[in-house]
């Protein structure tokens, strides 16, 4: 990719149907710069400006703001790296289902494939609230494993080691993924039942983040991923240089699509314009 000034968004913008050309239902792919959307972060959703921009981030998913409706394929472009740290990695969600369905634990497999758990991201757990989003933890959809998960904000604090990267050993339970709540009468069992395949599950997502190769990505080069199966996440970053990163959200023509109406977004600080379009 060149590197011409002033090109980097447009470089981004052009990345969705170089890759899947005539397979998009995004009509105008929006590209976020993700650096001033730390800016935005530290000055106006944290009390502590420092408390996130540069930590690590636990692997997830991106576009949660759409529920069950949100992109398919997201896309990196870095512009300039962080002087030191900034590695990305990435948890395939079929690598945890093997995992936990490799281990004997039958219920915990078939519960997880079948039990329906509230995916909503809720503030204050996440920085903003999302559209209502509910549904089995893993699922198939056109022979393509769903698999989607964010984490919240407090459990970053708990995961970090002293020497600033994500801590291998396993930790307190780190997924927004919660129980529905339970109607007058319902069985008291089927709700623990929902909270113990969680918590397996958020174990073998863990195992599998310690495992996960780190790389990096370096000027010039984008990184792809397939949002509905690939889990995502970095180690922390320091430096004088800033770090400038495009990312872009798209929907192909295998993905749920966008509801009629609904914005096309690129960044979950527009989460409003969500539930604005939910209540009309």
């Amino acid at each position: 990719l060149a590197a011409s000034e002033g090109m980097w968004e447009a470089q981004a913008a052009a990345l969705p149907s170089l890759v899947f050309p005539g397979r998009l239902v995004s009509k105008t792919p929006k590209v976020q710069s993700v650096h001033q959307e730390n800016a935005q972060v530290a000055t106006n959703l944290t009390a502590n400006p420092s408390g996130l921009v540069g930590k690590p981030l636990l692997p997830h998913t991106d576009g949660y703001i759409y529920g069950a409706s949100l992109p398919d394929y997201i896309a990196f472009l870095v512009e300039s790296p962080a002087d030191a740290g900034g590695e990305s990695y990435v948890v395939d969600g079929k690598k945890v289902v093997d995992r936990l369905c490799g281990d004997g634990a039958d219920d915990m497999c078939s519960w997880a494939q079948t039990l329906a758990v509230d995916f909503t991201e809720r503030a204050p757990l996440a920085l903003v609230n999302g559209r209502e989003f509910a549904g089995p933890l893993m699922w198939w959809q056109h022979d393509r494993l769903r698999f989607h998960r964010q984490t919240s904000i407090k459990a970053l604090e708990d995961a970090i080691a002293e020497n600033g990267k994500l801590r291998s050993d396993l930790r307190p339970y780190q997924s927004l993924w919660a129980p529905l709540g339970a109607p007058e009468g319902e069985d008291d069992q089927l709700r623990r039942n929902v909270s113990e395949m969680l918590k397996a599950v958020d174990i073998a997502v863990q195992e599998e983040t310690a495992l996960a190769y780190r790389f990096a990505v370096h000027e010039g080069e984008a990184l792809l991923l397939d949002n509905y199966r690939m889990l995502h996440g970095r180690e922390g970053y320091t430096g004088r240089t800033q770090r400038k990163l495009w990312r872009v959200w798209f929907w192909t023509n295998a993905s749920s699509g966008i509801p009629e109406g609904m914005p096309e977004l690129g960044t979950f600080l527009d989460a409003e314009l969500i539930k604005a379009h939910r209540t009309q």
